[in-house]
């Protein structure tokens, strides 16, 4: 399923449910820290608050500025997390 047909697919999907698992992170020059991985469902707003929620129990508030699609996979830029705070399996959700 390429990215047009999973816009297609969320596009009546209520925003509060958005899960996006992350399979990569990186930091790159001018955008700061950018995941890329997979939204698992909902919808997601530009400048709404998101939840960061790490496979080891961390949870903390972000911004995202930018979700651009590639292939498969969707690319995020956040705001304030950090590379070194994120992982593989980590998640993005809208509610706690």
């Amino acid at each position: 399923m390429n990215i047009k047909d999973r816009i297609e697919k969320v596009k009546d999907e209520s925003t509060d449910d958005f899960e996006f698992e992350i399979k990569d992170v990186f930091n790159l020059t001018g955008r700061g820290t950018v995941v890329v991985g997979d939204i698992k469902s909902g919808v997601y707003m530009l400048g709404d608050s998101v939840y960061i929620k790490t496979t080891d129990g961390k949870v903390w508030e972000d911004i995202v500025t930018c979700i651009w699609g590639h292939g498969d996979f969707v690319s995020i830029d956040l705001k304030k997390s950090r590379k070194e705070d994120l992982k593989a399996g980590d998640k993005i959700v809208r509610k706690l």
